[in-house]
Protein backbone atom coordinates (compact mmCIF):
# COMPACT_ATOMS: atom_id res chain seq x y z
CA UNK A 1 0.00 0.00 0.00
CA UNK A 2 1.75 3.28 -0.93
CA UNK A 3 -0.34 5.31 1.19
CA UNK A 4 1.77 4.31 3.84
CA UNK A 5 4.95 6.18 2.30
CA UNK A 6 2.60 9.33 2.60
CA UNK A 7 2.51 8.77 5.99
CA UNK A 8 5.92 7.98 6.87
CA UNK A 9 7.16 11.27 4.91
CA UNK A 10 4.51 13.46 6.98
CA UNK A 11 5.96 12.58 10.04
CA UNK A 12 9.43 12.21 9.10
CA UNK A 13 8.79 16.32 8.41
CA UNK A 14 6.76 16.69 11.10
CA UNK A 15 8.91 15.42 13.50
CA UNK A 16 12.24 17.25 11.59
CA UNK A 17 10.68 20.38 11.80
CA UNK A 18 9.29 19.69 15.73
CA UNK A 19 12.54 18.68 17.06
CA UNK A 20 14.66 21.87 15.15
CA UNK A 21 11.68 23.73 17.26
CA UNK A 22 12.22 21.78 20.49
CA UNK A 23 16.25 21.76 20.49
CA UNK A 24 16.05 25.36 20.46
CA UNK A 25 14.40 25.56 24.11
CA UNK A 26 16.54 25.34 27.23
CA UNK A 27 13.92 22.75 28.72
CA UNK A 28 10.65 21.23 28.48
CA UNK A 29 7.77 23.52 29.03
CA UNK A 30 6.80 20.56 31.62
CA UNK A 31 10.14 19.39 33.19
CA UNK A 32 13.58 21.52 33.84
CA UNK A 33 15.99 19.78 31.89
CA UNK A 34 15.80 16.73 28.46
CA UNK A 35 15.84 13.38 29.69
CA UNK A 36 17.51 11.68 26.58
CA UNK A 37 18.91 8.13 26.41
CA UNK A 38 22.48 7.37 27.75
CA UNK A 39 22.69 4.15 26.08
CA UNK A 40 23.68 4.89 22.05
CA UNK A 41 24.73 1.35 21.69
CA UNK A 42 23.52 -0.87 18.59
CA UNK A 43 23.22 -4.09 19.62
CA UNK A 44 21.59 -7.86 19.36
CA UNK A 45 18.49 -6.50 21.66
CA UNK A 46 17.94 -3.36 19.66
CA UNK A 47 18.23 -5.42 16.54
CA UNK A 48 15.99 -8.34 17.72
CA UNK A 49 13.27 -6.28 18.94
CA UNK A 50 13.58 -3.39 15.84
CA UNK A 51 13.41 -6.11 13.46
CA UNK A 52 10.23 -8.04 15.56
CA UNK A 53 8.26 -5.08 15.55
CA UNK A 54 8.46 -4.29 11.54
CA UNK A 55 7.54 -7.76 10.92
CA UNK A 56 4.77 -7.92 13.56
CA UNK A 57 3.39 -4.49 11.62
CA UNK A 58 3.51 -5.86 8.43
CA UNK A 59 1.83 -9.10 8.79
CA UNK A 60 -0.54 -7.80 11.14
CA UNK A 61 -1.15 -4.33 9.73
CA UNK A 62 -1.20 -2.82 12.77
CA UNK A 63 1.06 -0.54 15.02
CA UNK A 64 0.55 -0.98 18.54
CA UNK A 65 -0.91 1.73 19.61
CA UNK A 66 -3.72 2.05 16.80
CA UNK A 67 -4.52 -2.11 17.34
CA UNK A 68 -6.04 -0.58 20.62
CA UNK A 69 -8.38 1.76 19.40
CA UNK A 70 -9.20 -0.93 16.36
CA UNK A 71 -10.35 -3.10 18.85
CA UNK A 72 -13.22 -1.26 19.73
CA UNK A 73 -14.54 -2.31 16.20
CA UNK A 74 -13.60 -5.65 16.67
CA UNK A 75 -12.12 -6.38 13.35
CA UNK A 76 -10.87 -10.15 13.33
CA UNK A 77 -7.20 -9.11 12.25
CA UNK A 78 -7.21 -6.77 15.27
CA UNK A 79 -8.20 -9.81 17.84
CA UNK A 80 -5.86 -11.52 16.49
CA UNK A 81 -2.70 -9.40 16.90
CA UNK A 82 -3.06 -7.49 20.32
CA UNK A 83 -3.16 -11.07 21.89
CA UNK A 84 0.02 -12.29 19.92
CA UNK A 85 1.51 -8.65 20.56
CA UNK A 86 0.80 -9.25 24.54
CA UNK A 87 2.10 -12.41 24.10
CA UNK A 88 5.45 -11.23 22.46
CA UNK A 89 5.37 -8.13 25.29
CA UNK A 90 5.97 -11.26 28.00
CA UNK A 91 8.17 -13.30 25.63
CA UNK A 92 10.08 -10.39 25.30
CA UNK A 93 10.24 -9.27 29.05
CA UNK A 94 11.15 -13.14 29.61
CA UNK A 95 14.32 -13.14 26.91
CA UNK A 96 16.10 -10.78 28.83
CA UNK A 97 16.68 -13.00 31.07
CA UNK A 98 18.66 -15.25 28.02
CA UNK A 99 22.61 -14.50 27.89
CA UNK A 100 22.69 -13.68 24.90
CA UNK A 101 20.76 -10.73 25.87
CA UNK A 102 22.66 -9.75 28.70
CA UNK A 103 25.21 -6.42 28.67
CA UNK A 104 28.85 -8.07 28.35
CA UNK A 105 31.33 -5.58 29.71
CA UNK A 106 29.34 -3.26 31.82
Amino acid sequence: DPSLAFVMGGASLTAFVGYRLVWRQSAPIVSSRFDLPENTAINAPLLTGATIFGVGWGLGGFCPGPAWTALLFGAPGTLVFLPAMLAGILLGGAAKSFSIFTAKGA
